[in-house]
């Protein structure tokens, strides 16, 4: 079945995985950070064009110190993946209009495993945020003073 246009792809291919130790590197060192819910992101948008193929190029992390086992850090990291896949729209169309590549690394932060519902909804506010943040500001209209 050919593929529109406008129709969306819900993939996430392997350009699109932040994989350089040289954009990790200028992910934390130039890059910003927010913490929603059980989610941690870093991001950073521009400066490393030559590592990334993609508009958005993200990681994912789950900590060795709270999940010993490979199997939950891998558990988590697929449920993370997973909401992602499903809602990288908006911030993939944000890169291609500012024509900004963003790089993204989403850290679960809890020592606990949280539900499905809760990472996705995380997710989602944590992507708009960082649309929020990196979109210049808009010129709001200046109200007249009451004092006078």
């Amino acid at each position: 079945m050919a593929q529109t246009p406008n129709q969306e792809r819900f993939t996430l291919s392997k350009d699109e995985r932040l994989c350089s130790r040289k954009a990790f590197d200028h992910l934390f060192e130039h890059g910003s950070s927010l913490r929603v819910g059980v989610l941690k992101f870093y991001f950073v948008a521009g400066g490393f064009e030559a590592y990334s193929r993609a508009p958005v190029s993200v990681a994912f992390a789950a900590p060795k110190r709270s999940f010993k086992r490979a199997v939950d850090r891998n558990f988590l990291k697929r449920r993370m993946k997973e909401a992602y896949r499903l809602q990288k729209h908006p911030i993939l169309q944000w890169a291609l209009e500012q024509e900004a590549p963003l790089a993204i690394l989403i850290l679960y932060t809890k020592r606990y495993k949280a539900s499905s519902r809760r990472i996705h909804q995380d997710t989602a506010k944590g992507l708009s945020m960082i649309v929020d943040r990196l979109s210049p500001p808009t010129d709001k209209p200046q109200t007249p003073d009451s004092d006078n």
